[in-house]
């Protein structure tokens, strides 16, 4: 749409057929003149249009964006129709590249040809434009700003371009032109990085050699950079977004300087990619750090922009404080338990001797009477042999002597008589016991087959350790600084190295009276607990694990501070 001489604006020609579009063209015009006047203040304008089912379009948006085609105000439009329910429809992007293209018409008709890039016939904003589409392209934030370096430093014939981004209170280099690895220990990163941080710290454009010198930029570092360097000319553009600096564009030639076309060009483009390289850049870090982000935007809101998370850290500070001091949690006492039964037998060696056989391994489950070892018989048998000949020749002298009258002799043989029968008493005895058997149900938690079969042993060695699994209890051992806060009766909790998932509920039945010295843990006093429901098929004595014991609700402050108070009092009493 072209505007006429009266002030009115007339259609020059539409972009589509004839037949059934040529029914919404005349809606399509009275859009278009009634967003004039916003287009040619604002440089767009749009509106819903009227639904068009035959055109199948379901979100009708009538676009109008002004064009520049003798210098001044817009003087021509272009009016669009859109449906911005489609996918392919970006409309934000499609504002943004009709914006670029508003001046070309004016250069067109002027026959403006400025050479600002190697392509001379390029106009500004189809430069920019050009470059704008490749950094879209991009969906990773490093690719794109490689992508944006590079296009820079081939269209402005710079020896080099480079981007630094604001991580933290630093700005670090992100990518530099024609370089695939940034070395970030490297003298040369460091410098670019401290020349991007006087631009970033004065929120300023620094352009060397300086038109005006006087202005009060400093420009230190950039100086020492291009003497360094050699360069003739040097640019950085700090890059804004949502009025905060999130980066830096730094350009550099080794010939020539930098035109003014150059230099507009060069912050129209910067200020074009700036928001999308912002979204890639949110859209690139983890997910913990863009929960932090999150986190602080909804936070600025009623905290403030500046200060964000020292002012939510003074309040996190003062909240727990107060509850610090006046509040109080249940105070616990820890200890180390296992589990223990007073039905424990010790299965020990009945003679000295070898053991034949092992019929169990440890924690085979056994029965009353049941045979767990067999001691070796064979030497019991010739000395039970032995004993049963020495009772029947003492028998006969006894009958001899008796017989010739010799009553003392007699008497002799009599005792060696009940000498021998006690001998083989005893050999019998043995022979009985040779067989080591389990006292009562249980199963065995001492004594391996592997480690026994075959072994000599000795009347008394302990060979085996048979419990049962009624009347467990837990044996706790408490320090002598935490028994005073301990009361009979109190509820504790315990959980086993087995399962540490799961808490058991016990209860404190008794303590102790007298303390035990353990190495490196001090005087200990023994407590024990039940427990307060049934036991669990999967519990066996033996088993270890952490115990904390209920000692009442104390201040969270005495809680936290008691170790150290007592510490102090027990070293500083006089």
């Amino acid at each position: 749409m072209i505007q006429e001489e009266e002030g009115g604006w007339r259609r020059h020609g539409p972009a589509c057929g004839q037949g059934e579009h040529t029914k919404y063209l005349a809606n399509l015009l009275r859009h278009g003149e009634a967003l004039a006047e916003r287009a040619r203040a604002n440089g767009f304008a749009y509106e819903p249009a009227m639904p068009l089912d035959s055109a199948g379009l379901r979100k009708p948006v009538a676009l109008a964006v002004g064009l520049i085609t003798s210098g001044g105000d817009p003087d021509a439009m272009l009016v669009f129709l859109l449906d911005r329910a489609a996918r392919n429809v970006h409309f934000n992007e499609y504002i943004v590249r009709l914006r670029l293209i508003a001046d070309i018409p004016a250069c067109h008709f002027s026959g403006e040809q400025t050479a600002i890039t190697p392509v001379h016939s390029e106009s500004h904003s189809l430069a920019a434009m050009k470059i704008l589409t490749l950094i879209l392209q991009q969906r990773k934030f490093v690719l794109a700003c490689v992508t944006l370096v590079n296009e820079l430093a081939s269209r402005f014939t710079c020896s080099q371009v480079s981007i630094g981004w604001k991580k933290g209170p630093y700005v670090s280099v992100v990518a530099v032109s024609h370089v695939e690895r940034i070395e970030r220990t490297s003298s040369v990163i460091q410098a670019l990085e401290s020349v991007f941080e006087e631009s970033m710290d004065q929120d300023a454009e620094i352009l060397l050699p300086c038109s005006d010198p006087d202005d009060g930029t400093i420009m230190a570092m950039h100086r020492k950079y291009a003497h360094d360097k050699h360069d003739s000319a040097l640019l950085s553009l700090p890059l804004r977004y949502r009025g905060d600096g999130v980066g830096v564009v730094t350009c550099e030639k080794s010939e020539g300087t930098f035109r003014d076309e150059e230099l507009l060009l060069l912050r129209l483009v910067t200020s074009q990619v700036t928001p999308w390289l912002c979204n890639l850049y949110e859209h690139d870090r983890w997910i913990g750090s863009r929960l932090a982000l999150a986190i602080k935007k909804n936070l600025s809101r009623s905290l403030g922009a500046e200060y964000t998370w020292t002012k939510l850290s003074a309040l996190l500070l003062s909240l727990s404080l107060i509850y610090i001091f006046f509040f109080s949690w249940v105070y616990k006492v820890d200890a180390m338990a296992i589990l223990a039964t007073d039905r424990l037998a010790f299965l020990s060696a009945p003679f000295d001797g070898y053991i034949r056989d092992v019929a169990v391994h440890t924690g085979d489950t056994v029965a009353k009477d049941e045979i767990l070892l067999h001691m070796d018989k064979e030497e019991l048998y010739l000395k039970e042999s032995e004993a049963a000949a020495d009772v029947l020749r003492f028998t006969r002298e006894s009958e001899k002597a008796r017989a010739v009258g010799a009553f003392a002799d007699m008497r002799v043989a009599d005792a060696r008589v009940k000498q021998a029968q006690a001998r083989l008493s005893r050999i019998r005895y043995y022979l009985n016991r040779a067989d080591v058997k389990s006292p009562f149900d249980g199963f065995v938690i001492q004594g391996d087959k592997k480690q026994l079969l075959g072994a000599p042993v000795s009347k008394g060695d302990l060979l085996f350790k048979v419990a049962q699994l009624g009347d467990l209890y837990v044996s706790m051992k408490v320090s002598e600084r935490d028994i005073d806060a301990i009361r009979e009766g109190a509820k504790a909790e315990l959980v086993l190295l087995s399962r540490p998932g799961e808490r058991i509920p016990i209860r404190v039945d008794r303590i102790v009276p007298m303390a035990e010295v353990e190495e490196n843990r001090g005087n200990m006093f023994t407590v024990r607990a039940s427990f307060v429901g049934n036991p669990k098929p999967w519990w066996r004595p033996g088993m270890s694990g952490e115990a904390k014991i209920v000692a009442g609700e104390r201040p969270v402050f005495w809680i936290l501070s008691h170790r150290a108070v007592e510490y102090l009092r027990m070293h500083f009493w006089w």
